[in-house]
């Protein structure tokens, strides 16, 4: 399929920035998104849509593997033919594709009816961790990979951590986990409490901290998505009230060398996903528009006003591409600093 691109140009930065606008040409909510490089995107979505496109979001390679009934919430891409994703409820299953997107098969299934899967990470081409919300034993369900995520086992009791009554985490842009380097894993909840889990043994053993910044106490409050600032080891993490998309308090926290920082001007908002581009820009992004910071973190101005936006990743050198609702995607080419 073909679409038509619309190009706009938004003078937030020192030159104006050009902004495409396409679509994936069905009707889904996207909250998966993996990007290879300027032409090859992977996405995953509500209607049970995965998708795939070689050439820059101008055709794609669209299927329902798993029916129309399903939500697709977590991803990660390989190379430009090969991909898993999963299913974010049930049933909680996990997909792989290596043909571009043309197929994919079924790898993995839990038969838990309870089983909640909220983001995949990869420390290489091979070894992989899945993570999920707790099972009846109040346990976070952990799975690993060795093998590329054709195969998939659970983790021993011994090394899943033991969540609050009310603790999960959320799915909405399958950011709340990130794996860093070699061995080091991050995951961040929210509910009744806001945690940082990390681990620097590939989940074997964590270490926890309470998320100060962030909201908490009530279901729909906590920390959505982490990422990893290399130039100073530091940890930024997002979140908010997804039911007061506006409450500018409690959606941000700063984690440097053990202590948490709050920013001198937030994100304006609930926000559901949050990146670093290699020109030295943050994103924070969320359904009732995006931000951006150039001071890791510390203060930030309105980047857009696009609602629906659900989940944000770098594309080349210092481009960005955001996707959600409607099958939307927004791609931005260069930012620069102001």
């Amino acid at each position: 399929m073909r679409f038509v691109y619309f190009i706009i140009f938004i003078f937030g930065c020192s030159e104006a920035l050009a902004q495409t606008r396409t679509s994936v040409g069905v009707t889904t909510n996207i909250r998966a998104l993996a990007v290879n490089d300027s032409l090859h995107w992977w996405f995953g979505g509500s209607g049970g849509w995965l998708g795939h496109t070689a050439d820059g979001g101008k055709s794609w390679e669209l299927r329902q593997p798993a029916g129309s009934a399903v939500d697709f919430r977590s991803m990660h891409a390989f190379n430009q033919q090969e991909a898993v994703a999963a299913i974010a409820g049930q049933p909680a299953q996990i997909y792989r594709t290596h043909d571009g997107g043309k197929r994919w098969e079924l790898v993995h299934w839990l038969n838990d009816t309870t089983a909640f899967i909220d983001a995949i990470g990869f420390w290489n081409a091979q070894d992989g961790l899945l993570f999920g919300d707790p099972l009846p034993d109040g346990k976070m369900l952990l799975l690993q990979t060795s093998d590329g995520g054709r195969s998939w086992e659970a983790m021993p009791d011994s090394s899943r951590p033991k969540l609050y009554p009310g603790e999960a985490a959320f799915a909405a842009s399958g950011t709340a986990m990130q794996c860093v380097g070699d061995s080091t894993v991050v995951i961040v909840s929210g509910g009744s409490v806001s945690r940082f889990w990390f681990s620097h043994n590939r989940g074997r053993s964590w270490q926890v901290v309470v998320n100060e910044p962030m909201q908490a106490g009530l279901p729909s409050q906590g920390a959505f998505s982490v990422a990893h600032n290399q130039a100073d080891s530091s940890w930024l993490v997002v979140g908010g009230d997804y039911l007061r998309e506006q409450e500018l308090s409690g959606n941000i926290g700063i984690l440097n060398k053990n202590k948490w920082l709050s920013p001198k001007y937030p994100p304006r908002g609930y926000r559901e996903c949050v990146i670093m581009l290699n020109v030295g820009a943050w994103i924070a992004t969320g359904p009732a528009g995006s931000d951006v910071s150039w001071d890791a973190g510390n203060t930030w101005v309105p980047f857009n006003d696009e609602n629906g936006m659900h989940v944000a990743k770098p594309i080349g050198f210092g481009g960005l591409l955001l996707a959600g609702k409607g099958g939307s995607l927004l791609r931005y080419t260069l930012l620069h600093k102001p």
